[in-house]
């Protein structure tokens, strides 16, 4: 892939972050996420397809990164303890919310 489209898709993967982990997947449109991206929707179209598939590719990179990061981390009884201690120390605040801002809250 060129540069200058790795540079893009990139862009795409930020800005993509910030308009999903702010509104609701619905609210948010290809043409946000180029536009704040600077880049064309044709771009987007062809690595993802489809606003569903980007918006799949999104959680899974932060997902797989913030794993990254619970295995980097040495101690505290390893990735899934840290996990784990994660989730049940946020359990009361998320039992009020819905999955969808429960899944924005840790993107």
């Amino acid at each position: 892939m060129p540069a200058r489209k790795t540079r893009s898709i990139d862009a795409v993967m930020e800005q993509a972050k910030r308009q999903f982990s702010s509104r609701a997947h619905e609210d948010v449109s290809i043409n946000d996420i180029a536009t704040a991206a600077q880049c064309s929707t044709t771009t987007i179209y062809d690595v993802y397809a489809n606003k569903l598939g980007l918006y799949r590719a999104t959680i899974q990179k932060f997902v797989f990164g913030a794993w990254r990061v619970i295995e980097s981390s040495e101690g505290l009884g390893g990735p899934l303890e840290m996990l784990i201690n994660h989730l049940e120390a946020r359990a009361e605040r998320y039992t009020t919310l819905t999955l969808r801002e429960m899944v924005r809250s840790l993107i």
